[in-house]
């Protein structure tokens, strides 16, 4: 026997979705994620946070090594002269 369920959407809290700032400001964590992901030294970059608890909030980054070290090159050059 089937039974007939309507489908229906169901929305997830908004406010879940975002992090709390120290200023009382929420912010989605790709907002984060699109500001650090900008940087040349940065290859990948993940933020994950729980819009309830503050103190659950982790950031994951993958540096890209080949920019870093012709930086230090750069720079360690500079300060030899």
């Amino acid at each position: 026997m089937c039974s007939k369920q309507k489908k229906r959407f169901r929305f997830v809290n908004i406010l879940s979705l975002s992090l709390s700032l120290f200023q009382g400001e929420y912010v989605a964590p790709e907002r984060i994620e699109n500001i650090f992901i900008q940087s040349r030294f940065v290859a990948q970059v993940f933020v994950y946070g729980n819009g309830y608890k503050v103190s659950n909030r982790i950031g994951f980054f993958s540096i890209n090594y080949n920019i870093l070290f012709s930086f230090v090159e750069l720079y360690r050059s500079c300060y030899r002269s």
